[in-house]
Formats: C-alpha cells, sequence, structure tokens
C-alpha cells in the first residue's frame, strides 16, 4: 500500500537534460506561467470551501441543529486538524509531485464539503469539518514549494503577493455566491455547492499544474536564474530532505518566532473570517447578505493589499521584508481594532438572555495582531540558517 501511495504522490526522478538549452528555457518559461496560475486559482477553491463555513454559520445556527458551542467546537477541530496537517503536509511538499498531493487534497476537501451538505447534527457535521481540515492543509506547501522550485528569489515577493491574492478571491466568491445560495436555498446547499463548485478547482489543478522542472529535463530553477550553480544543486541532492530541513528549518529559532508571529496573525485572521458574520449580524445589525456584503470587500481590499505588499518589499526594499512587515503589522493592527470598537453593543440580547458576548475576544483578536508583529521584530536581520 505504501509503495502504491509513493508511485502516486512521491516526486519523479529527474529525467535525462533537453540537449537543446533554448528549447528547454522556452519550455521553462511557458510551464511556470501556468504552474503560478495553477496555484493561485487552484488555492482560490481552498478558499471557496474554507470561508463558505462562515457563510453558513449563522443559518446553521438559525436551523436548531447546532448551538453557538457546538459551532465553535466545529470550527475548533478545523483548525486543529488543520493545523496539524499544514505542519506535516508542508514538509511532505519538499518530496511530492505537487500537481497530484495538490490536487488530490482539493478534491478531498470538496467531497468532504459535500458530504456535509447532506447531514444535520453536531457530530457528523465535526468529524466531516475536521476531515476537511485536514485536506486543507494540502494546499499551502505545494503552492509554496512550487513558487520555489519555479522562480527566481528575485521575482518571489512580488508573485508571492499575487498568490496570496488567491486567498481573497476565494473568499470574496464565497461571501457572495454562497451567501447568495445559502439565502435563496437552505444551508445544507451552501456546503453542496461550495463542495460541487471546487470540484472544477480540482480538474483545472491536475490539468495546468507540473511536477518539479527537472522531472521534464529542464534546468533546476536556481541553475536557470544565475542563483545557484549546477554543482552546488547537484551537492544539495546528495543530502537527504530531512536532513536539510532540519538544520535549516528545525533548528532555526527565526523560523520558530516567525511561526509564533504567523500563528497570531491567523488567530485574528481567522477570528475575523470565521465570525465576521455572525460578529456584524449579531452586534452591529447587519442581515446575513450586508454582513457578507462587508466581510466580501475586505477580501477584494485584501487582493490590491496582497498585489502591493510583495511589489513594494521587491522594489523599494531590495526584496527584503523586514520594514514592509513592520508597516503592514501595525496597519493590520489598527485596521483589527477599528473593525471591532466601532460604536455598538457587543452583546446580543434576546428576552433579557445575552446570546453573543464579543467583548473579551474582540480584545483577544487585537491583541494576538498587535503580537504578531511584536514577534516578528525579534527576527528583524534573520537570515537563511546556511547563511547565518
Amino acid at each position: 500500500m505504501l509503495d502504491f501511495l509513493n508511485k502516486i504522490f512521491l516526486t519523479a526522478p529527474d529525467a535525462p537534460p533537453m540537449q537543446d538549452a533554448e528549447k528547454a528555457k522556452s519550455i521553462f518559461y511557458s510551464l511556470c506561467w501556468r504552474v503560478f496560475a495553477s496555484i493561485t486559482i487552484g488555492y482560490a477553491f481552498y478558499y471557496i470551501i474554507r470561508q463558505s463555513y462562515s457563510v453558513i454559520k449563522k443559518p446553521l445556527l438559525a436551523s436548531g441543529a447546532v448551538d453557538p458551542t457546538q459551532v465553535g467546537i466545529i470550527g475548533s477541530i478545523f483548525f486543529v486538524t488543520y493545523g496539524l496537517g499544514k505542519f506535516t503536509n508542508s514538509f511532505l511538499a519538499d518530496r511530492m509531485n505537487n500537481k497530484r498531493f495538490f490536487a488530490f487534497g482539493l478534491f478531498m476537501s470538496s467531497v468532504t464539503m459535500t458530504a456535509m451538505g447532506l447531514v444535520n447534527s453536531f457530530v457528523p457535521l465535526a468529524v466531516l469539518w475536521g476531515i476537511n481540515g485536514w485536506f486543507q492543509s494540502y494546499g499551502a506547501g505545494p503552492s509554496i514549494v512550487s513558487l520555489n522550485q519555479w522562480f527566481s528569489n528575485r521575482m518571489r515577493g512580488t508573485l508571492y503577493g499575487v498568490w496570496f491574492t488567491s486567498h481573497n478571491l476565494g473568499s470574496s466568491f464565497a461571501y457572495f455566491a454562497i451567501a447568495a445560495i445559502v439565502s435563496a436555498y437552505s444551508w445544507s446547499m451552501g456546503f453542496i455547492a461550495a463542495g460541487l463548485i471546487s470540484l472544477v478547482g480540482t480538474v483545472f489543478i491536475y490539468l495546468g499544474m507540473s511536477d518539479r522542472p527537472e522531472t521534464r529535463g529542464l534546468p533546476n530553477g536556481a541553475v536557470l536564474y544565475g542563483e545557484k550553480t549546477q554543482a552546488q544543486v547537484d551537492e544539495e541532492k546528495t543530502r537527504s530532505v530531512g536532513s536539510m530541513q532540519w538544520n535549516a528549518v528545525v533548528k532555526n529559532p527565526a523560523v520558530w518566532i516567525l511561526g509564533l508571529s504567523s500563528l497570531c496573525v491567523y488567530i485574528a485572521r481567522y477570528a475575523v473570517e470565521s465570525w465576521g458574520v455572525v460578529y456584524l449580524t449579531s452586534a452591529k445589525g447587519y442581515d446575513i447578505m450586508g454582513a457578507a456584503g462587508v466581510m466580501a470587500y475586505m477580501q477584494v481590499a485584501g487582493i490590491f493589499g496582497a498585489l502591493l505588499c510583495g511589489w513594494i518589499s521587491d522594489r523599494f526594499f531590495h526584496s527584503k521584508r523586514n520594514m514592509p512587515a513592520l508597516i503592514y503589522g501595525l496597519l493590520y493592527t489598527a485596521s483589527i481594532a477599528g473593525f471591532v470598537w466601532a460604536p455598538q453593543s457587543s452583546i446580543t440580547a434576546v428576552g433579557g438572555e445575552k446570546i453573543y458576548d464579543f467583548g473579551y475576544a474582540t480584545e483577544f483578536w487585537v491583541g494576538a495582531a498587535l503580537l504578531s508583529t511584536l514577534l516578528a521584530l525579534l527576527v528583524w536581520n534573520a537570515k537563511p540558517q546556511d547563511e547565518a
């Protein structure tokens, strides 16, 4: 069984190098943009699934199928499995044929999302959303690894920013389209529609993605862009992927600090994205379409932010990320504070009973955003482990 899975998912061996260097370059440059389009649009489909639950959450509560505590538990299970999966599967992505790995994750996520529309009680919803979290973790690792395999470091800031718009594209689609489907039909149709729509993304990824350049007889990306010599690449291949990951990643304190910083960013970000619709409808007086519209506009604004952040760091900071990270971190913290501390009571009362109390939660969201910025400052001048 393990051998069978290895044949399907492990990266292929290097093919004999193409003798015509110009033809190899032409094919490389053509394929690299197909790969980039695949990881950007493909990851947007991942986000259609992920953010649809945020849209469906309020109607799901209104149906009586689950209560607010159970909704929170379901969401927490997702993030536990997603976090564990992201840690595991991002390490595996360095060894995988990411065309298949990336497409398989979205396929399984689509299947479990569709299945959630066919059940209507807490336990099966929690189990399926937890499984979904694991397969959602197949998205980020393969995307970043592919970006590193096919593009120069000088281009990655800009291209990472463009790729990051996939988060916003998928989320805004969920806030507009899935919200409309839920309003017109039911919460269960929201799950089913998100799953079926994302199956299209599976096909798109499989047709557009590619394994490493060397598996097609093309030059290594770093060699092609003049960042490494072929001798350096050949020497790296004599070392195991595991040993390089251990020395350059696991033993590097800067990676752990940045990981904690990213964790805090995601706490604030997912708090707003996961509970934003509920928060706005319960604490600010919006209806579901109005709340979904606010969240969708946030995602549209995020597209411009993502496009600009990488380009600015490449163009004005010579591909250094520390100062742009500080500037964006401070703006991020201020925007979270503005979102949650705008005038209006943070408590919704029905018959004198408190239904949602976001008071302490919103302070935690702002604190997490600020802490992420402070942690990033600790590694202001960090360098890759082999260069330090």
